[in-house]
């Protein structure tokens, strides 16, 4: 169960849906068949949390993720990223970092500096392992 007055999830793998709506349907959760990429059902959230989704995107993918949940995060909230792939230095440092056999088909780093520009006016930092906060607050 949730422990929140309302939770809305996004997937675009629409048997994600049906299996999240089989177990967690209720008044408080629903769950919507869509392309975070670009999603916006024009409501505010406290929290967005994305988990294991940013590696598997492009650059551009990655920033418009971003600005999605930037646009649905209500004022003072804050936007939590489990993601693998965010790495210090340079996008060559981050393509290095991932290029052996294990990541090379599924994963496609991103430079914590990039993301934290994009953030902007959030903070980004992490919080513990691939555990990443965006938010007003630093401390967060």
């Amino acid at each position: 169960a949730f422990d929140c007055e309302r939770y809305l999830g996004v997937d675009r793998v629409p048997e994600r849906v049906d299996l999240a709506q089989g177990r967690y349907a209720s008044g408080v959760c629903d769950f919507r068949r869509a392309d975070a990429r670009g999603f916006d059902s024009g409501e505010r959230f406290d929290v967005v949390w994305t988990s294991n989704v940013m590696q598997h995107l492009l650059l551009p993918e990655k920033l418009r993720l971003v600005e999605s949940a930037k646009r649905a995060l209500s004022p003072g909230g804050a936007v939590l990223l489990r993601e693998a792939g965010i790495v210090e230095g340079s996008m060559e440092d981050a393509e290095r970092l991932y290029a052996d056999a294990a990541h090379a088909r599924h994963m496609v780093p991103v430079p914590e500096r990039l993301l934290r520009e994009r953030f902007a006016p959030l903070r980004l930092r992490r919080l513990a392992g691939i555990v990443w906060v965006a938010s007003e607050d630093a401390r967060a």
